[in-house]
């Protein structure tokens, strides 16, 4: 589940509720619209690599282009997602990145957030998962 999504942890003071300062966590569906994040562009579920999987909350980084977990690429390069609007699809990823993620982390034995966008800010798949993610707050 997105991190930004159904987020209890904004009700708790814990490090997770920090984790992306200026930006929104939804704890309501009634806090996307078109002034935030609209249904239809905001993920809740997709799928994440097994070698990442550690919890039911996938950790987006939303400032640093990073990958704290990883969404996976099963089905050749592609990620299957799910939206608040209840539709799905199926993203093709666009860079090496998180199709080679895992098997950089293992290879190379880096720490999860070693596991960056190639491009930095400009990575086509960090902006693509980040806009769908989240948006910053006011």
């Amino acid at each position: 589940m997105n991190c930004e999504m159904g987020n209890i942890y904004t009700k708790k003071m814990t490090e997770d509720a920090n984790f992306n300062p200026g930006y929104i966590a939804f704890v309501k569906m009634s806090q996307l619209s078109s002034s935030t994040l609209s249904p239809s562009d905001a993920f809740v579920f997709c799928e994440e690599d097994m070698c990442s999987l550690n919890d039911g909350y996938l950790q987006i980084s939303m400032a640093d282009p990073v990958y704290p977990d990883v969404p996976s690429s099963y089905h050749r390069n592609v990620c299957g997602f799910s939206f608040a609007d209840g539709h799905s699809e199926a993203h093709k990823w666009l860079t090496p990145d998180l199709p080679g993620a895992v098997l950089n982390y293992y290879d190379k034995k880096l720490t999860k957030d070693e596991i960056s966008a190639s491009g930095a800010k400009n990575n086509q798949d960090w902006l693509w998962l980040t806009s769908h993610s989240s948006c910053p707050g006011s």
